[in-house]
């Protein structure tokens, strides 16, 4: 299971504090959410929420650079989640997401983050050994999250698609990590392709 402990910035670190903010800033406007909330953990779900989310993006990346190590940073989009939401209900539509969230825990390592995002996910993944490791973990994600759910005694599934983007290879900062993560999440929704990497738009 992921582990949920808060890992807050130092107050005695400002430069690591500063760096915190712009993080969590940037990850505000990628995704459209209003600013502020000090809250560690999803109310629906349990996850760690978007701050913690953050703050643990900002520490990945720091450790990261240090070290010479990669990480990825993953955007899951559910499509048809909100049709079973409006369809069956909102009760149906909680549920539905909270299994999902679990089944990802459970295909995931302790020392991986998953947040929930509205009608979605954004993962991170540390220490990632390999491209090839970030690669095989988002086909499995896709076979997990597309499994039919059995919920309120409906049979129901959603459709994934998963936007990947590496450090150091497609971007230094959260923000531009971030920021292709969802564009590359864009294009796999688009073309029905389950997941897609930044680094097949940009052509390299």
């Amino acid at each position: 299971m992921n582990s949920l402990n808060p890992l807050l910035p130092s107050s005695s670190n400002e430069s690591r504090e500063s760096e915190s903010t712009d993080v969590f800033s940037s990850l505000n406007r990628v995704l459209g959410l209003e600013a502020g909330g000090d809250v560690l953990h999803d109310a629906l779900t349990g996850l760690p929420s978007l701050p913690l989310f953050n703050d643990r993006l900002t520490q990945a990346l720091m450790q990261a650079k240090r070290h010479s190590l990669r990480l990825a940073v993953m955007f899951i989009d559910l499509d048809g989640c909100k049709a079973i939401a409006e369809t069956h209900g909102k009760h149906t539509g909680d549920q539905l997401m909270k299994l999902i969230g679990q089944r990802i825990i459970s295909a995931t390592r302790g020392e991986d983050t998953l947040s929930r995002r509205g009608d979605g996910f954004l993962f991170l993944m540390p220490e990632a050994a390999e491209a090839s490791n970030v690669a095989a973990l988002a086909s499995k994600l896709v076979d997990v999250v597309g499994k039919v759910c059995r919920v309120d005694g409906h049979q129901l599934a959603v459709k994934p698609s998963i936007g990947v983007a590496i450090f150091p290879d497609d971007g230094s900062s959260g923000h531009e990590l971030l920021e292709k993560a969802r564009a590359a999440m864009e294009l796999a929704l688009r073309e029905a392709s389950g997941s897609m990497f930044w680094d097949k738009l940009d052509g390299s």
